[in-house]
């Protein structure tokens, strides 16, 4: 049987220790889009694959950051519109500013015995 070059690459993968890493990816870049990386690149002392990686990586991160981001705010929103019904409704009453900050300053207090 005669193996395939993706089957080489990755037995080379293995056999220097890089186990688990990804398919190299190959892809045409605008002959800007290149000169720009070749431009982080030379500022960063790292050749124009690591810096690919690295943009690669940070841009998918702050995907991933920013939708967090949404499902946090939507559920706050939510959550202020759950009150929101409550308080109309007469199910909640209102709390005085002094109460709240009684109890933010019980849970400081709490907080800083635990910590010793």
């Amino acid at each position: 049987m005669v193996a395939k070059p993706a089957r080489v690459a990755a037995k080379r993968r293995v056999a220097s220790g890089v186990a688990g890493a990804g398919e190299p990816l190959r892809v045409l870049l605008p002959v800007k889009t290149r000169a720009k990386l070749a431009e982080q690149a030379s500022r960063r002392g790292i050749d124009i694959e690591a810096v690919a990686f690295a943009l690669i990586d940070e841009r998918l991160r702050e995907i991933d950051a920013s939708h967090e981001l949404t499902v946090a705010r939507d559920w706050q929103r939510g959550q202020a519109l759950s009150t929101l019904e409550k308080i109309r409704a007469g199910d909640l009453a209102e709390v005085s500013e002094d109460e709240i900050e009684s109890d933010f300053a019980d849970a400081l207090s709490a907080s800083r015995r635990r910590r010793g």
